[in-house]
């Protein structure tokens, strides 16, 4: 019995090891699990963030979930949130998000100034972003060829504590079509800075489901770390949820 008692003390031991340290965590796999951020209020629900972490440690989603009742009673005025990322997405590129709530849209007129939402995946520091002024000449210093998908093109113009702005010119509200979902990304000082869905409050409350691959760069700039493939917009019936993610994660 005694042998038997010192067994399981070390077994305990090194099980609550392997709980508390990252490098244990690493080495002894666990179940998928989903790990979420803090919550922020938002119309009449709340908004979070999430990590999908599979059974071999790995990033596999990353994105923000937010109930129905979230888009009653929105603000009339333009409203930004900084969005933290729980710790288990630090094998991603991202260090937080920015959720932008936008009433009236913005420019271009006739293009993006319906209700919608801008949904900045950062991959710097939130110190850093909020140091991007207007016209900010780093923002005009471009990555190189194929650190941007090759059909993105640089829109005029930086905006304050975010940046360059990059999109794909066949997107169909830029060819005389409707505005309702679309991947944006951003640069600054030669750097990609962000993954950018953009989604209108009228796609939302259609409650569609879509999967949307996204064209990939050839090249990244944090090397070893976990990068999207696709994003997903969905609606789930039964939790009255939310859910707008990258998905596919991919170590580059």
């Amino acid at each position: 019995m005694k042998t038997l008692n010192s067994t399981f003390l070390k077994l305990y031991f090194l099980s609550f090891i392997c709980l508390t340290a990252v490098s244990c965590q690493d080495d002894n796999p666990l179940p998928p699990m989903t790990f979420h951020g803090p919550v922020t209020q938002l119309g009449d629900g709340a908004i979070r963030s999430f990590v999908k972490i599979d059974e071999d440690g790995a990033p596999e989603e990353i994105g923000l979930t937010f109930p129905e009742s979230a888009l009653n009673n929105l603000p009339h005025t333009m409203t930004f949130f900084e969005i933290q990322l729980p710790q288990q997405a630090y094998k991603t590129p991202f260090d937080h998000i920015g959720f932008d709530w936008n009433p009236h849209g913005h420019e271009p007129e006739g293009v993006y100034n319906v209700p919608h939402f801008d949904m900045h995946f950062y991959m710097i520091p939130s110190a850093e972003r909020i140091q991007i002024g207007v016209e900010d000449p780093l923002s005009e210093k471009l990555p190189l060829p194929g650190y941007m998908p090759a059909s993105y093109i640089p829109l005029p113009g930086s905006v304050p504590q975010m940046g360059k702005h990059w999109v794909d010119p066949s997107t169909p509200e830029l060819n005389g079509g409707e505005f309702t979902q679309v991947m944006m990304m951003g640069s600054y000082n030669e750097e990609v800075t962000f993954y950018e869905p953009m989604i209108t409050l009228e796609y939302l409350k259609e409650k569609k489901s879509d999967n949307i691959l996204l064209e990939l760069p050839q090249q990244y700039h944090q090397e070893g770390k976990y990068y999207p493939t696709a994003y997903k917009i969905s609606f789930d019936q039964r939790k009255k949820e939310y859910t707008v993610s990258l998905t596919g994660l991919t170590l580059r």
